[in-house]
């Protein structure tokens, strides 16, 4: 028997337990029908499975920056956190960090949900100073800039 085999998600299929051939006799516009009712849940169920196999596509940070004294802290939140620290270290944004010199990266957190992270900003912003300097200091006790060598040439 002839058959026509949807050649993007062969072996998916099968993985579903769904059929993953068509009979050739079926006609091109039986081939159509069945193909778009089955490609979006098909693309749904690889995207599923890539982010099982590769982990978590999506990443967001939480992140404390602070200048050579201390003396002031930034709280930020971003999806990117070598192109934010490379904005904050090259004052490529006007903003708080640039006005007091906020370019040491002394402590992040890495979440797979926005809202997560979103909520753990808001969180470490209502904070007092005290638990934020135990926080760094947890990780951090000598507060080195943690991406000190992130930007140096072949680290790039």
């Amino acid at each position: 028997m002839d058959t026509w085999e949807v050649p993007a998600f062969a072996g998916m299929t099968s993985l579903l337990g769904w059929e993953q051939e068509i009979p050739a006799s079926a006609g091109i516009e039986m081939q159509n029908r069945r193909i778009n009712d089955v490609a979006p849940l098909l693309i749904c169920c690889f995207k599923i499975f890539l982010e099982l196999q590769l982990g978590s596509m999506k990443e967001y940070f939480v992140y404390i920056l602070t200048y050579t004294y201390h003396n002031v802290l930034y709280i930020g939140f971003t999806n990117n956190i070598r192109r934010r620290v490379y904005e904050h270290k090259r004052k490529l944004v006007y903003g708080f960090t640039s006005k007091y010199n906020c370019t040491k990266l002394v402590w992040f957190e890495q979440f797979s949900d926005v809202n997560l992270a979103i909520a753990r900003e808001k969180q470490l912003k209502t904070w007092e100073r005290s638990w934020k300097n135990n926080l760094i200091e947890k990780l951090n006790p000598e507060w080195n800039d943690l991406a000190a060598n992130w930007f140096l040439k072949g680290n790039m």
